[in-house]
């Protein structure tokens, strides 16, 4: 991964986790907890966790982060909300 690619990435991580998702990377296998969400009352008590390859998650966060940054919702800069 580039460094401009890897910037980006961690971005991505650190605007998830101030949205109150933990996030774990391992080689090749990141985990998502998503908070549990109140008004959802089949949602797991602890939140639900996702497995992603590296890749996938890679991919996923990033056209998100940049689709968002692209409307406005965030700055691409910080990940901060706008």
């Amino acid at each position: 991964m580039t460094e401009q690619g890897q910037s980006l990435l961690n971005r991505c991580i650190m605007t998830l986790q101030r949205a109150g998702v933990t996030v774990r990377t391992e080689p090749g296998v990141v985990t998502c907890v998503f908070p549990p969400d109140p008004n959802d009352e089949h949602a797991a008590p602890d939140g639900d966790e996702i497995v992603y390859s590296t890749t996938d998650f890679t991919l996923l966060v990033t056209r998100t982060f940049l689709e968002l940054a692209e409307e406005g919702v965030i700055d691409a800069e910080t990940g901060e909300a706008v």
